[in-house]
C-alpha cells in the first residue's frame, strides 16, 4: 500500500491510501474524486450552516430538527477535515459519500425541505431536487 498526500490548498489536503500497483490513471481519478467529495462536503457545510442552523426561528421551531442536522454536519466536517492529515488518517471515497447521503437524509427528512432559495440536488445523488433559504 502507498499513501499519497494531496495538497490543493492550504485549507484543502488529505491523504490517500492505494495499492502499489494502482496506474496513475486510477489514482489520480481517485484523488479527484475525493477532492471534490471534501470540497461538497465543506459547501454544504457552510451553506447549512448560514441558511439554516443560524436562523434563530428555525432553531427555536425545530430544535430536535436542528441538533440531528448539526450533529451530521460536524460529523461530515471532521471525517474530511484536512486535520485528518495530522493524525496520519487517510480518506475514503466511499465514506465521504456516506457522509453526504447522511446530510442528505437529515435535510429531506426535515423542515428544510419546505424552504425555496438554494437549490442543493447538486451536490446529493439522485434526482431528487432540495431547496433551501
Amino acid at each position: 500500500m502507498v499513501v499519497v498526500h494531496v495538497q490543493a490548498a492550504e485549507s484543502e489536503e488529505f491523504l490517500y491510501e492505494c495499492p502499489s500497483s494502482s496506474t496513475i490513471d486510477e489514482i489520480a481519478d481517485s484523488m479527484c474524486d475525493i477532492a471534490t467529495l471534501q470540497s461538497k462536503i465543506h459547501t454544504l457545510s457552510r451553506l447549512l450552516r448560514r441558511r439554516a442552523l443560524m436562523d434563530d426561528a428555525f432553531r427555536e421551531s425545530y430544535p430536535d430538527v436542528a441538533l440531528a442536522l448539526e450533529r451530521t454536519l460536524s460529523e461530515a466536517e471532521v471525517y474530511a477535515s484536512k486535520d485528518q492529515v495530522q493524525y496520519k488518517r487517510f480518506l475514503s471515497p466511499h465514506a465521504l459519500r456516506a457522509h453526504i447521503k447522511s446530510i442528505e437524509k437529515e435535510v429531506k427528512g426535515s423542515q428544510l425541505m419546505s424552504l425555496s432559495d438554494l437549490n442543493l440536488s447538486q451536490f446529493f445523488s439522485g434526482t431528487s431536487s432540495v431547496y433551501i433559504t
